[in-house]
């Protein structure tokens, strides 16, 4: 998916169109994004609406002295906040090595990390919204 959007944020770049959006523009969208993906999975999943509100108070309410995410889920939400808030200089830059490199590499790396995911979510969920 990273490299999906490098390649179409270089296309946008040869047409002219701003790259990435930043500062409190960016907070804001990522935000706005984030409750839109929320609200309608717990609407669409939930079988009426006292279920969806029970699904909202446990995602910020966590039962007592348990983390509502899995090593997974932490290590997922922490790549993406490192991919949204780090400067975009240091995504070209990891991009451009990424991309110099032949494509059987690449492909390993990918399966690799398709791997270290399959394995780090092998145990079962208790709540599905935070499970990755």
């Amino acid at each position: 998916m990273v490299a999906i959007g490098h390649h179409r944020d270089m296309a946008r770049a040869r047409r002219g169109a701003p790259l990435v959006y930043r500062g409190r523009r960016l907070a804001l969208q990522v935000a706005f994004i984030f409750v839109v993906v929320v609200l309608t999975r717990l609407l669409f999943r939930s079988t009426d609406l006292d279920a969806a509100g029970d699904y909202m108070l446990r995602l910020v309410q966590p039962a007592a002295g348990q983390f509502p995410l899995s090593v997974a889920g932490f290590l997922a939400l922490a790549a993406a906040a490192g991919l949204h808030f780090t400067p975009v200089h240091w995504r070209d830059r990891f991009m451009a090595y990424v991309t110099a490199q032949p494509a059987w590499l690449f492909g390993v790396g990918l399966v690799a990390t398709l791997y270290m995911v399959a394995a780090m979510t092998r145990g079962q969920g208790g709540f599905i919204y935070f499970q990755f």
